[in-house]
């Protein structure tokens, strides 16, 4: 029996990483991926994948035995079993790697967060634990440039952790939007903002410069609800992408883009209606 897979993407952008066993393609011509792992046969499905951004490790969700496996894919041809990660649970999007390589996060039985130290040819080693603000979490999501963890439990609430010292997280912040689980969540390659997907349907963007304030700042609305998707932003930042059972839909987050297409969408301010809204402040309209 084979479930649906979950797959990812490589740090080099065209190696495509499956399991369970790992198998890696590369897929530098999509129209012919070409298998990196010819020896390798496929037994069973992956809940999740996650991919090192750093060092060439995954971890995967193993979904009939609920298991999480940390792999070393050095060797695309024989990728090789580092070990199991004791009490975690797989969640689709509920595996994260900090941005230094060294950090693995993932939920647990219990429904708190366990942090592994991990490295190359080492099985990985328990370094700390965070308990969620609220219920048990059901997904994580590193910020690119600082070891900040933002976690998302079952009653819709996420929270922001420092995790410089994995031995003592401290909570930063925390915000309650959602009205059912968190089932998505991914982090701007700015670090700046944040996108969550919960299973009450709704698609939000969150302005995490202040880890302590974590703030909506839209609803993703067009298009319908996507309940229990998965959220993830383009390496260049432009896009967002959310994954359903409503299907696939792309948003442009780029917010040059979208101010220029406001302003061409909209009428010029003339002086006098400047004068009248905006009575003693200088004339600088927004779309000049």
């Amino acid at each position: 029996y084979n479930p649906g897979q979950a797959v990812a993407f490589g740090a080099d952008g065209h190696t495509l990483f499956s399991g369970l066993p790992v198998k890696a393609w590369d897929t530098s011509d999509p129209a012919h991926p070409r298998d990196l792992s010819p020896a390798t046969v496929r037994t069973s499905g992956a809940e999740g994948v996650s991919v090192n951004p750093v060092l060439p490790l995954l971890a995967v969700g193993r979904l009939l035995r609920t298991e999480v496996q940390l792999w070393d894919v050095g060797d695309r041809k024989r990728p090789a079993l580092l070990g199991t990660l004791a009490g975690a649970v797989p969640e689709r999007q509920g595996l994260a790697f900090s941005a230094d390589g060294d950090l693995l996060a993932a939920p647990t039985s219990d429904g708190a967060v366990r942090l592994w130290r991990v490295a190359r040819h080492r099985r990985p080693v328990a370094v700390g634990d965070i308990t969620p603000a609220k219920e048990k979490t059901t997904a994580l999501a590193f910020a690119p440039h600082q070891r900040t963890l933002l976690v998302g439990d079952e009653s819709g609430t996420i929270t922001v952790w420092d995790v410089t010292h994995p031995d003592r997280p401290v909570r930063k912040g925390a915000s309650t939007r959602h009205t059912d689980a968190v089932a998505g969540l991914a982090v701007h390659p700015s670090g700046e903002l944040a996108a969550t997907a919960g299973k009450d349907g709704r698609i939000l963007l969150w302005d995490i410069a202040d880890p302590s304030q974590p703030v909506e700042v839209a609803s993703l609305t067009s298009g319908g609800r996507f309940p229990t998707a998965a959220v993830g932003f383009s390496p260049d930042g432009r896009t967002l992408a959310v994954d359903g059972d409503a299907g696939t839909r792309l948003w442009t987050v780029d917010r040059t883009a979208i101010l220029r297409s406001l302003c061409a969408q909209s009428a010029g301010i003339t002086r006098d209606q400047w004068q009248q809204y905006l009575p003693g402040r200088p004339y600088e309209p927004p779309c000049a």
